[in-house]
């Protein structure tokens, strides 16, 4: 999979200096599985919650089979490294 196929669900737009949180939903997830913990998180924080490569039935999942947490994690990777202006 490409870095940039990842779907994303942003809890606002980032802006410069933001800090970033990212949270991957489990197995048969989606992205939109955790936009309820959104509200909870403080205003300096843009959250990104990530879709997993590998579809299912129900939803998706970050490893499975072929697909290994290595190839989830290398994505992960690939995403974060295309964001740029958040906190160091």
């Amino acid at each position: 999979m490409s870095d940039s196929e990842l779907s994303v669900s942003w809890s606002r737009a980032p802006e410069p200096g933001d800090d970033l949180l990212i949270l991957l939903h489990g197995f048969e997830g989606t992205e939109h599985d955790l936009e309820g913990r959104f509200p909870d998180l403080p205003k300096s924080v843009v959250t990104a919650s990530l879709r997993a490569p590998v579809e299912q039935d129900a939803g998706h999942a970050w490893f499975l089979d072929d697909y290994g947490v290595k190839d989830a994690g290398d994505d992960i990777l690939g995403w974060l490294d295309t964001q740029a202006g958040f906190a160091t």
